[in-house]
């Protein structure tokens, strides 16, 4: 059903107490290889950098100046890379790490050339695995967090939809690791009016993000006309699942076809 995907996988998925959630990440890759072995064409957005940064330095998350997490960023993102290279590799494929900041997506000419490489890389069959670079970004000038990285490779690349991998089922009317009557919403085609019926408060301690950023990078796709899935990581052939069309988590429709 979905040829071209961006495929969002957050840091609770791939990072916990104990470092790289190897296992997670080995079942992340095959699926993948699995896509690609299909025809599909996937782009990868990861967070996890300074997560694993801090796993490798054994350092816990506390209050870090711009300076220090952009060093523990750069420590992880390496480590972060080396898993997925192994892994890709084990599967038959080859990656390609591609690092971005605001400034490549604001400028016309950046923006391109960043679009041309990914085009190149998808064409050579090669995983292309992005993140923002936060070794260089400042805080005025970041893009936000991964959530919105992936929507704004999505509309980039003009991609058939977006899949953002998390540790929950999909979009609650509240939080569900507070609250055990929270519902599972499967299916948004109006994010203002779900706004407002959803609680959004609430994200892991490794992440950036949260239910509000992904509501809001909901919005922005569809209103280009980009289905957005939010589904939960760990559930078996998750990924092969939702490019197959089947129902996983929550779906937030297009309001039209891309041009």
């Amino acid at each position: 059903m979905y040829k071209r995907i961006v495929v969002k996988v957050g840091t609770h998925l791939i990072t916990d107490e104990k470092g790289i959630r190897k296992a997670f990440l080995k079942s992340f890759a095959r699926q993948i290889a699995s896509l690609y072995k299909k025809g599909k064409e996937v782009i990868v957005v990861t967070s996890g950098a300074v997560g694993c940064g801090l796993k490798k330095l054994k350092m816990k998350k506390k209050a870090l100046t711009l300076s220090e997490k952009q060093a523990v960023a750069a420590i992880g993102q390496i480590e972060l890379m080396n898993e997925y290279k192994m892994l890709f590799q084990a599967e038959g494929l080859s990656t390609a790490q591609l690092l971005l900041t605001h400034d490549d997506v604001k400028d016309k000419v950046r923006n391109t050339n960043a679009c041309n490489t990914i085009g190149k890389l998808l064409k050579w069959k090669v995983v292309p695995v992005i993140n923002e670079n936060d070794t260089v970004a400042t805080q005025e000038l970041k893009l936000g967090d991964n959530d919105k990285l992936a929507g704004i490779v999505g509309g980039m690349m003009k991609v058939d939809a977006v899949i953002i991998l998390t540790s929950v089922d999909g979009v609650y009317d509240k939080n569900p690791h507070a609250h055990k009557d929270a519902k599972l919403i499967t299916y948004i085609a109006d994010v203002d009016k779900a706004m407002t019926q959803v609680n959004t408060e609430g994200k892991t301690e490794l992440g950036t993000g949260g239910m509000l950023s992904k509501m809001e990078i909901g919005r922005y796709l569809n209103n280009i006309g980009i289905p957005l899935i939010i589904a939960n990581g760990t559930k078996k052939n998750v990924l092969a699942r939702i490019a197959e069309g089947h129902k996983e988590g929550t779906l937030i429709s297009p309001k039209k076809r891309k041009s």
